[in-house]
Protein backbone atom coordinates (compact mmCIF):
# COMPACT_ATOMS: atom_id res chain seq x y z
CA UNK A 1 0.00 0.00 0.00
CA UNK A 2 1.37 3.37 -1.01
CA UNK A 3 2.03 5.90 1.72
CA UNK A 4 -0.01 9.09 1.42
CA UNK A 5 1.80 12.38 2.01
CA UNK A 6 -0.74 15.07 2.83
CA UNK A 7 0.29 18.65 1.98
CA UNK A 8 -2.98 20.52 2.30
CA UNK A 9 -2.98 21.37 6.02
CA UNK A 10 -3.58 25.05 5.32
CA UNK A 11 -7.02 24.06 4.04
CA UNK A 12 -7.93 21.28 6.47
CA UNK A 13 -5.90 19.60 9.20
CA UNK A 14 -6.58 16.12 10.55
CA UNK A 15 -7.83 16.30 14.15
CA UNK A 16 -5.68 15.03 16.98
CA UNK A 17 -6.78 11.69 18.47
CA UNK A 18 -7.65 13.47 21.73
CA UNK A 19 -9.95 15.83 19.82
CA UNK A 20 -11.69 12.96 18.02
CA UNK A 21 -12.15 11.18 21.35
CA UNK A 22 -13.66 14.28 22.99
CA UNK A 23 -16.06 14.85 20.07
CA UNK A 24 -17.22 11.22 20.07
CA UNK A 25 -17.74 11.35 23.84
CA UNK A 26 -19.88 14.47 23.48
CA UNK A 27 -21.95 12.98 20.65
CA UNK A 28 -22.52 9.68 22.47
CA UNK A 29 -23.15 10.86 26.04
CA UNK A 30 -23.69 14.65 25.99
CA UNK A 31 -26.09 14.96 23.08
CA UNK A 32 -28.76 16.96 24.91
CA UNK A 33 -29.89 20.49 24.06
CA UNK A 34 -27.75 22.76 26.27
CA UNK A 35 -30.57 25.33 26.36
CA UNK A 36 -32.95 22.85 28.04
CA UNK A 37 -33.51 22.92 31.79
CA UNK A 38 -33.70 19.15 32.27
CA UNK A 39 -30.76 17.06 33.44
CA UNK A 40 -29.67 15.83 30.01
CA UNK A 41 -29.63 19.36 28.65
CA UNK A 42 -27.83 20.79 31.68
CA UNK A 43 -25.11 18.13 31.42
CA UNK A 44 -24.52 19.26 27.84
CA UNK A 45 -24.58 22.90 28.96
CA UNK A 46 -21.93 22.16 31.59
CA UNK A 47 -19.68 20.68 28.90
CA UNK A 48 -20.14 23.75 26.68
CA UNK A 49 -19.32 26.04 29.61
CA UNK A 50 -16.18 24.04 30.36
CA UNK A 51 -15.10 24.27 26.73
CA UNK A 52 -15.71 28.03 26.72
CA UNK A 53 -13.65 28.44 29.91
CA UNK A 54 -10.83 26.34 28.43
CA UNK A 55 -10.65 28.50 25.29
CA UNK A 56 -10.76 31.67 27.40
CA UNK A 57 -7.86 30.46 29.53
CA UNK A 58 -5.76 29.90 26.40
CA UNK A 59 -6.02 33.56 25.36
CA UNK A 60 -6.35 35.04 28.86
CA UNK A 61 -9.83 36.58 28.58
CA UNK A 62 -13.21 36.28 30.27
CA UNK A 63 -15.23 33.20 29.28
CA UNK A 64 -18.26 35.39 28.57
CA UNK A 65 -16.34 36.93 25.67
CA UNK A 66 -16.03 33.63 23.78
CA UNK A 67 -18.57 33.04 21.01
CA UNK A 68 -18.78 29.62 19.39
CA UNK A 69 -19.74 29.35 15.73
CA UNK A 70 -20.46 26.38 13.48
CA UNK A 71 -17.31 26.98 11.45
CA UNK A 72 -15.04 29.40 9.64
CA UNK A 73 -17.65 30.73 7.20
CA UNK A 74 -20.03 31.72 9.98
CA UNK A 75 -17.19 33.25 11.99
CA UNK A 76 -16.00 35.28 8.98
CA UNK A 77 -19.52 36.56 8.32
CA UNK A 78 -19.97 37.44 11.99
CA UNK A 79 -16.72 39.40 12.02
CA UNK A 80 -17.36 41.28 8.77
CA UNK A 81 -21.00 42.13 9.37
CA UNK A 82 -20.41 43.12 13.00
CA UNK A 83 -17.57 45.43 12.02
CA UNK A 84 -19.68 47.07 9.32
CA UNK A 85 -22.70 47.40 11.64
CA UNK A 86 -20.57 49.24 14.18
CA UNK A 87 -19.76 51.88 11.53
CA UNK A 88 -22.84 52.27 9.35
CA UNK A 89 -21.59 55.55 7.87
CA UNK A 90 -18.36 54.03 6.58
CA UNK A 91 -18.72 52.40 3.19
CA UNK A 92 -15.23 51.16 2.25
CA UNK A 93 -14.00 47.59 2.75
CA UNK A 94 -10.35 46.73 2.10
CA UNK A 95 -9.39 43.15 1.36
CA UNK A 96 -6.93 41.17 -0.77
CA UNK A 97 -7.29 39.57 -4.18
CA UNK A 98 -6.72 36.09 -2.78
CA UNK A 99 -9.25 35.90 0.04
CA UNK A 100 -11.08 32.69 0.87
CA UNK A 101 -14.52 32.44 -0.73
CA UNK A 102 -16.12 32.58 2.72
CA UNK A 103 -14.84 36.14 3.06
CA UNK A 104 -14.84 37.23 -0.59
CA UNK A 105 -18.45 36.23 -1.24
CA UNK A 106 -19.62 37.81 2.02
CA UNK A 107 -17.96 41.07 1.00
CA UNK A 108 -19.48 40.89 -2.48
CA UNK A 109 -22.91 40.53 -0.87
CA UNK A 110 -22.30 43.58 1.33
CA UNK A 111 -21.43 45.55 -1.80
CA UNK A 112 -24.67 44.53 -3.54
CA UNK A 113 -27.01 44.86 -0.57
CA UNK A 114 -25.50 47.81 1.29
CA UNK A 115 -23.58 49.76 -1.33
CA UNK A 116 -20.08 49.26 0.05
CA UNK A 117 -17.03 50.22 -1.99
CA UNK A 118 -14.54 47.37 -2.06
CA UNK A 119 -10.79 47.86 -2.57
CA UNK A 120 -8.74 44.75 -3.30
CA UNK A 121 -5.08 45.20 -2.42
CA UNK A 122 -2.45 44.37 -5.02
CA UNK A 123 -0.20 41.38 -4.39
CA UNK A 124 3.55 41.17 -4.86
CA UNK A 125 5.09 38.33 -6.87
CA UNK A 126 5.51 36.33 -3.64
CA UNK A 127 1.79 36.60 -2.85
CA UNK A 128 2.17 39.13 -0.04
CA UNK A 129 -0.25 42.06 -0.15
CA UNK A 130 1.18 45.49 -0.93
CA UNK A 131 1.70 47.08 2.50
CA UNK A 132 2.52 50.48 1.01
CA UNK A 133 -0.84 50.54 -0.76
CA UNK A 134 -2.59 49.60 2.48
CA UNK A 135 -0.70 52.25 4.43
CA UNK A 136 -1.73 54.94 1.95
CA UNK A 137 -5.37 53.81 2.03
CA UNK A 138 -5.40 53.93 5.82
CA UNK A 139 -3.93 57.40 5.79
CA UNK A 140 -6.07 58.84 2.97
CA UNK A 141 -9.40 57.17 3.80
CA UNK A 142 -9.26 56.67 7.55
CA UNK A 143 -12.80 58.01 8.07
CA UNK A 144 -14.30 55.93 5.25
CA UNK A 145 -12.97 52.45 6.02
CA UNK A 146 -15.34 50.07 7.80
CA UNK A 147 -13.07 47.03 7.95
CA UNK A 148 -9.79 45.60 6.62
CA UNK A 149 -9.81 41.86 5.96
CA UNK A 150 -6.67 39.99 4.89
CA UNK A 151 -6.30 36.22 4.97
CA UNK A 152 -3.44 35.23 7.29
CA UNK A 153 -2.47 31.88 5.75
CA UNK A 154 -3.72 31.12 2.25
CA UNK A 155 -5.31 27.70 1.89
CA UNK A 156 -4.34 27.43 -1.81
CA UNK A 157 -0.81 28.85 -2.00
CA UNK A 158 0.40 28.51 1.59
CA UNK A 159 1.51 32.16 1.64
CA UNK A 160 1.59 33.61 5.15
CA UNK A 161 0.70 37.30 5.20
CA UNK A 162 2.61 39.58 7.63
CA UNK A 163 -0.43 40.18 9.84
CA UNK A 164 1.66 41.90 12.53
CA UNK A 165 2.36 44.64 9.98
CA UNK A 166 -1.18 44.75 8.61
CA UNK A 167 -3.10 45.01 11.87
CA UNK A 168 -0.89 47.85 13.04
CA UNK A 169 0.20 49.26 9.69
CA UNK A 170 3.42 51.36 9.81
CA UNK A 171 2.73 54.06 12.39
CA UNK A 172 -1.04 53.56 12.12
CA UNK A 173 -3.34 51.95 14.67
CA UNK A 174 -6.06 50.32 12.60
CA UNK A 175 -8.26 49.65 15.63
CA UNK A 176 -10.47 52.37 17.06
CA UNK A 177 -12.45 52.69 20.29
CA UNK A 178 -14.87 49.80 20.62
CA UNK A 179 -13.04 47.59 18.11
CA UNK A 180 -11.43 44.28 18.92
CA UNK A 181 -9.90 41.28 17.20
CA UNK A 182 -12.41 38.42 17.01
CA UNK A 183 -9.91 35.63 16.63
CA UNK A 184 -7.00 33.97 14.88
CA UNK A 185 -6.37 30.52 13.46
CA UNK A 186 -3.07 29.53 15.04
CA UNK A 187 -0.78 26.81 13.66
CA UNK A 188 -0.40 23.62 15.66
CA UNK A 189 2.53 24.00 18.11
CA UNK A 190 5.57 21.96 17.22
CA UNK A 191 7.27 19.58 19.63
CA UNK A 192 9.64 21.26 22.08
CA UNK A 193 7.99 24.66 21.62
CA UNK A 194 6.31 26.89 24.17
CA UNK A 195 4.24 30.06 24.23
CA UNK A 196 3.03 32.36 26.99
CA UNK A 197 1.11 35.61 27.24
CA UNK A 198 0.45 37.75 30.29
CA UNK A 199 -0.99 41.20 30.83
CA UNK A 200 -1.57 43.48 33.79
CA UNK A 201 -4.74 45.56 33.98
CA UNK A 202 -5.59 48.35 36.47
CA UNK A 203 -7.48 47.59 39.67
CA UNK A 204 -10.59 49.22 38.28
CA UNK A 205 -13.39 48.50 35.82
CA UNK A 206 -11.15 49.41 32.88
CA UNK A 207 -10.31 46.32 30.84
CA UNK A 208 -7.23 47.92 29.31
CA UNK A 209 -3.71 46.66 29.71
CA UNK A 210 -1.05 48.47 31.70
CA UNK A 211 1.43 46.22 29.90
CA UNK A 212 1.09 43.05 27.85
CA UNK A 213 3.90 40.61 27.05
CA UNK A 214 4.15 37.47 24.94
CA UNK A 215 6.92 34.93 24.32
CA UNK A 216 7.19 32.17 21.73
CA UNK A 217 10.25 29.91 21.63
CA UNK A 218 11.47 26.44 20.76
CA UNK A 219 14.31 24.29 22.10
CA UNK A 220 16.36 21.28 21.01
CA UNK A 221 16.88 18.01 22.90
CA UNK A 222 19.57 19.67 25.03
CA UNK A 223 17.18 22.48 26.04
CA UNK A 224 19.13 24.97 23.95
CA UNK A 225 16.94 27.62 22.38
CA UNK A 226 16.54 27.35 18.61
CA UNK A 227 14.07 30.21 18.03
CA UNK A 228 12.64 33.03 20.11
CA UNK A 229 10.24 35.96 19.75
CA UNK A 230 9.24 38.29 22.59
CA UNK A 231 6.79 41.13 22.10
CA UNK A 232 5.32 43.87 24.29
CA UNK A 233 2.05 45.75 24.06
CA UNK A 234 0.57 48.93 25.55
CA UNK A 235 3.99 50.47 26.15
CA UNK A 236 4.41 52.27 22.80
CA UNK A 237 2.24 53.59 19.95
CA UNK A 238 2.37 50.11 18.34
CA UNK A 239 3.30 46.64 19.50
CA UNK A 240 7.04 46.12 20.00
CA UNK A 241 8.97 43.03 18.89
CA UNK A 242 12.18 42.91 20.90
CA UNK A 243 15.39 42.90 18.88
CA UNK A 244 18.77 41.39 19.69
CA UNK A 245 17.49 38.29 21.48
CA UNK A 246 18.97 35.84 18.97
CA UNK A 247 22.53 36.75 19.92
CA UNK A 248 21.72 36.20 23.59
CA UNK A 249 19.69 32.99 23.47
CA UNK A 250 20.06 31.01 20.22
CA UNK A 251 22.14 27.86 20.69
CA UNK A 252 22.30 28.32 24.46
CA UNK A 253 20.51 27.17 27.58
CA UNK A 254 19.09 30.28 29.26
CA UNK A 255 20.64 31.32 32.55
CA UNK A 256 20.26 34.15 35.05
CA UNK A 257 22.52 36.47 33.09
CA UNK A 258 20.71 36.03 29.76
CA UNK A 259 17.32 36.55 31.43
CA UNK A 260 18.61 39.77 33.01
CA UNK A 261 19.64 40.93 29.53
CA UNK A 262 16.11 40.16 28.31
CA UNK A 263 14.65 42.32 31.08
CA UNK A 264 16.99 45.18 30.18
CA UNK A 265 16.08 44.97 26.49
CA UNK A 266 12.36 44.94 27.35
CA UNK A 267 12.67 47.99 29.59
CA UNK A 268 14.75 49.86 27.02
CA UNK A 269 12.09 49.26 24.36
CA UNK A 270 9.36 50.92 26.42
CA UNK A 271 7.95 54.31 25.49
CA UNK A 272 4.77 54.45 27.58
CA UNK A 273 2.76 57.52 28.47
CA UNK A 274 1.76 58.53 31.98
CA UNK A 275 -1.98 58.08 32.57
CA UNK A 276 -4.38 56.35 34.95
CA UNK A 277 -2.60 53.07 34.32
CA UNK A 278 0.55 54.29 36.07
CA UNK A 279 3.73 56.30 35.69
CA UNK A 280 6.27 55.79 32.94
CA UNK A 281 8.69 54.26 35.43
CA UNK A 282 6.08 51.85 36.80
CA UNK A 283 4.92 50.61 33.40
CA UNK A 284 8.52 50.23 32.22
CA UNK A 285 9.32 48.13 35.27
CA UNK A 286 6.23 45.95 34.72
CA UNK A 287 7.25 45.36 31.10
CA UNK A 288 10.51 43.83 32.25
CA UNK A 289 8.73 41.71 34.85
CA UNK A 290 6.18 40.34 32.39
CA UNK A 291 8.81 39.71 29.72
CA UNK A 292 10.73 37.60 32.24
CA UNK A 293 7.62 35.74 33.42
CA UNK A 294 6.36 34.90 29.93
CA UNK A 295 9.84 33.77 28.90
CA UNK A 296 10.05 31.51 31.96
CA UNK A 297 6.60 30.05 31.31
CA UNK A 298 7.26 29.49 27.61
CA UNK A 299 10.62 27.80 28.32
CA UNK A 300 9.02 25.57 30.95
CA UNK A 301 6.29 24.54 28.51
CA UNK A 302 8.80 23.86 25.74
CA UNK A 303 10.94 21.64 27.94
CA UNK A 304 8.14 19.66 29.59
CA UNK A 305 5.92 18.84 26.59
Amino acid sequence: MKKVIYLDNNATTAPLPSVTKAVLHAMETLWGNPSSIHRVGQEARHQVDEARAAVASLINCEAARITFTSGGTEAANLALKSACAMRPNRKMIITSQVEHAAVGEAIDLLVVENGYNIVRLENCSDGIVCLKQLEKLLQDHAEEIAVVSVMWCNNETGVIEPIEKIVMSPGVNALEKGEFVLGFKLPKPTNSSGDAYLRLIPRSEMDIAVVGAGTSLSVDEDKKITSIRVSLGAIAPTQVLLNGLEDIFIGKVPDEDSIKQLVSIAEAACKPIKDKRGTVEYRTKIAGVLAKRTFTLAFERATTH
